[in-house]
């Protein structure tokens, strides 16, 4: 066998280190391949990793990668390996550059010896105060894949929580105040060879989020009275549109006749009196249908998630706006009732 040492440093006002160990058998194959990073300036990567929405322009990442081969395969520890200073900038994340932060990664997985499937043991992704925790197993072959996943948040303050999102993530939020404690636990498991028996499921404990201030770009109280919200107009041009008495088109409640509240309820929320501003039996029949579609043509929001889209956030299909879109959500339902 052989056994490669290599080192380098960057230049400039800052200097990184790097330290790269290998063994390799005598069929050059790795046994064993470690590497240390301090302070190590990613800039030079940016041409990599730009087309896949990271922006490592003057991030520094410390940490250890370590490879080991055993019997069954390849061992992959990470960590802890903290990126400072990153930026993310992906259209199905948000519509905007989130960051930068300081995320950290730290765990290990493992890969068969055929490469066929992929094992996360306990990986742990910190951002802030908050650690979301992933294990399962991926596998792959004779046209067929098969996921078993499942994710955690630890109890958590809820203040915590939301002051660890990358800034750019939740902009809409910004200046919420929380008291309370949040935990979350998820799992999705999939075997394309019968995409119907798909399970996914989320399960909120602790939740005993309370909410101190409202976020003031999107404080859900003020839909108690007549609000004004932006619209597009004729041929395209923005124009205020007020929603309440002032408004020429608006009718009170008991003015609706009962055949035409309870259409509009039919086509676009069957549970809507009976739920508290998510159906999860819609959310996972949407979910599957987009897994047979291959793409996201089915929707699953409840009127209340539409009002909050409607008057709050865009239109952009980002994990951020759902996000948002599902905190107002929650708010929403506390402070107005189903009938307004």
């Amino acid at each position: 066998g052989v056994q490669i040492e290599i080192e380098g440093k960057t230049a400039g006002r800052r200097t990184g280190t790097f330290r790269l160990l290998a063994q390799v058998d005598g069929q050059l194959r790795p046994a064993r391949v470690k590497l240390r990073l301090k302070d190590l300036d990613l800039t030079p990567l940016s041409p990599l990793l730009e087309p896949h929405g990271l922006r490592v322009t003057g991030t520094r990442m410390t940490g250890t990668l370590s490879l080991h081969r055993d019997s069954d395969g390849y061992r992959l520890e990470v960590g802890p390996l903290l990126a400072r200073g990153l930026r993310v900038d992906h259209p199905l994340l948000a519509d905007r550059t989130m960051g930068p932060f300081a995320p950290q990664l730290r765990g290990h997985l493992a890969l068969s010896s055929d490469g066929g499937s992929v094992t996360l043991h306990d990986l742990k992704l910190v951002t802030g105060s908050t650690v979301l925790a992933a294990s399962g197993a991926l596998s792959a072959g004779h046209g067929r894949s098969r996921l078993a996943l499942q994710l955690s948040i630890a109890p958590t303050p809820c203040q915590d929580v939301l002051d660890s999102l990358p800034h750019g993530f939740a902009p809409v939020l910004e200046g919420m105040a929380l008291t309370g404690q949040l935990g979350a636990r998820a799992h999705l498991r999939l075997d394309t060879a019968d995409i119907d028996a798909t399970s996914v499921g989320l399960e909120l404990g602790p939740l005993s989020c309370k909410v101190r201030v409202d976020p003031p770009r999107a404080d859900v109280k003020a839909l108690r009275g007549e609000v004004t919200i932006a619209v597009t107009g004729p041929r395209g041009r923005g124009m205020q549109w007020p929603l309440g008495p002032s408004n020429p088109d608006w009718r009170p409640f008991r003015r609706i006749s009962r055949n035409a509240r309870a259409a509009f309820v039919v086509a676009e929320d069957t549970r809507f009196f009976e739920h508290r501003g998510f159906d999860e039996a819609q959310l996972k029949r949407a979910f599957v249908s987009n897994l047979k579609e291959g793409r996201l043509r089915r929707g699953a929001s409840t009127i209340s998630q539409q009002l909050i889209k409607n008057v709050y956030l865009s239109h952009r299909r980002t994990l951020a706006r759902k996000f948002q879109e599902a905190v107002l959500t929650w708010r929403l339902e506390q402070v107005i009732s189903k009938r307004r």
